[in-house]
């Protein structure tokens, strides 16, 4: 890849000043014979990034130029192989200067960031994407460019409308992160699709985690259609709904009210009303009340299903049974809520 201009210091993006001028060596030959004289020259040519090795003759409808690498550099094609120079002078073919003019839209997002910041910094370009959201994690020194970093990828990057960093404060009740919005339109309510299902929620409101989708997904390939499951921490429904697609019984719960109010809504997004019992509460108050909940609805719908007086079945009605599973993404602290 041809680098775009150093532009160090900068502290406002200025696309105009990424624009380099290059020069190179072509051969002009007749447009009846560019496939065989490819074939030939298939070593020697420029090959670069989004750029054509043939191009049109500005001289001539009757002739195209076939672009030589950067390395040849001179008419009398000085570092061409020696098998290329003589095909050419046998073939008798013109050999020419080519210009070609690169602007910002070359070059990408590493390639910009690299040219902007202080030598030899890292580029801070990886993202995650959540929905329409581009979400960098900036390390302090980057700091002072986060503007430019947040405008660059918004420029480069397909469908990003808004690019977000995450801030050092987190919500240590309902464990989202501050955002800051550093691109872009200030709207966060994203719309993704995972494990088949349907998920909007407001990224700035909620936790979210786009690199927990393998992880959903081998957890809910664990569980059988049938089985009673318990999410303690359900978020918007990552574990959930794709469990209740699969023909589970979902209990879940998650404590922010935000994260309940878009798992409602995703229940209803993704039509599994009828298999997930949603609660917005404290996990350890949760679990209790879950376990108890699990037991009464089997028991009636036991009850639905007896075609024997009551009495005579009041051992089975008795019977404890609980969930076959129970989900607590929260790794760390999550035995504490297990009680004693």
């Amino acid at each position: 890849m041809i680098p775009p201009p150093i532009r160090h210091g900068m502290t406002v993006l200025n696309r105009e000043l990424f624009r380099r001028e290059i020069s190179v060596i072509g051969v002009r030959i007749p447009t009846s014979l560019t496939a065989k004289f490819l074939k030939v020259l298939n070593k020697e040519l420029l090959n670069q990034p989004k750029l054509r090795n043939v191009v049109n003759d500005p001289e001539s409808n009757l002739s195209r130029i076939i672009l030589m690498n950067l390395n040849v550099q001179s008419l009398d094609l000085a570092n061409l192989s020696s098998e290329a120079k003589d095909f050419i002078n046998k073939e008798g073919l013109g050999v020419v200067k080519h210009s070609i003019e690169l602007k910002y839209d070359y070059w990408g997002v590493d390639d910009i960031i690299k040219a902007i910041l202080p030598e030899g910094s890292e580029s801070p370009s990886s993202f995650t994407q959540v929905g329409h959201i581009a979400h960098v994690n900036l390390r302090d020194e980057f700091l002072p460019w986060k503007y430019m970093i947040g405008q660059v990828i918004l420029d480069k990057i397909p469908n990003i409308l808004t690019v977000v960093n995450k801030t050092d404060v987190i919500d240590s009740t309902y464990r989202f992160f501050k955002m800051e919005v550093l691109a872009g339109e200030n709207n966060m309510i994203a719309e993704v699709k995972e494990s088949n299902c349907r998920f909007r929620f407001d990224f700035s409101q909620v936790y979210w985690n786009s690199r927990l989708h393998t992880e959903h997904d081998r957890l809910v390939k664990m569980f059988k259609k049938g089985d009673y499951i318990c999410d303690v921490f359900a978020g918007v429904g990552p574990f959930a709904i794709p469990t209740a697609k699969k023909g589970c019984i979902v209990y879940a719960n998650d404590l922010n009210p935000m994260s309940y109010k878009y798992l409602l809504e995703n229940i209803s997004l993704n039509k599994v009303n009828n298999k997930i019992h949603p609660y917005n509460l404290d996990g350890r108050d949760f679990i209790k009340k879950a376990v108890k909940d699990l037991g009464k609805n089997l028991n009636a719908l036991d009850q639905t299903k007896m075609t024997k007086p009551m009495d005579t079945v009041t051992n089975t009605l008795a019977e404890f049974r609980t969930f076959n599973h129970f989900i607590m993404n929260l790794p760390a602290t999550a035995i504490e809520f297990l009680g004693n």
